[in-house]
């Protein structure tokens, strides 16, 4: 934001890149992939992986500013390139190429997750009027940190006449 102003005069608004597409979530065959093209280079190879050399010289999509300002005409082409890949075959195919991407995940992607099983992210927690459910830590964490309570929150007004 400071860089923006200071070199361009700009002020940024809250989802609007004006300087910077492809960016944000686009759809694959079976989900979401977040998508973010920063620079000429990655543009670049994005264009040879996707055959379509000829937008690297595009007068509407050769500067990041250029390919935001023409995002509508740039969005179905990648859209309908992505269509055709699984979102587990895009994020391979952008990764081998240096773009930076990743699945976007549901909330079963999560819980099936092996690094948020491995990280400890999610912890069961017995609740006597829910039963027992999982429940998200809060990260960032650090392993030295004090596993966190188990049990559920205190039902309203449970522990008054103790404190009082």
């Amino acid at each position: 934001m400071i860089a923006l102003y200071s070199v361009a005069g700009q002020s940024p608004e809250r989802g609007v890149a004006k300087n910077l597409f492809p960016r944000g979530a686009f759809q694959t065959k079976d989900g979401y992939i977040a998508l973010n093209i920063p620079d000429n280079i990655m543009w670049k190879r994005f264009c040879e992986v996707i055959n379509r050399e000829d937008l690297v010289d595009d007068e509407r999509t050769n500067t990041g500013t250029a390919r935001s300002t023409n995002a509508d005409f740039l969005t179905p082409i990648i859209e309908g390139w992505l269509s055709s890949l699984r979102r587990d075959e895009a994020v391979e195919t952008l990764n081998a190429i240096g773009v930076p991407r990743g699945p976007i995940n549901t909330a079963e992607d999560v819980f099936a997750d092996p690094h948020v099983a491995a990280r400890g992210m999610l912890m069961e927690i017995d609740d006597p009027e829910v039963g027992t459910y999982q429940f998200a830590r809060t990260t960032p964490f650090l392993e030295t940190n004090v596993t966190p309570r188990r049990d559920a929150a205190p039902a309203l007004g449970q522990h008054t006449r103790e404190i009082l």
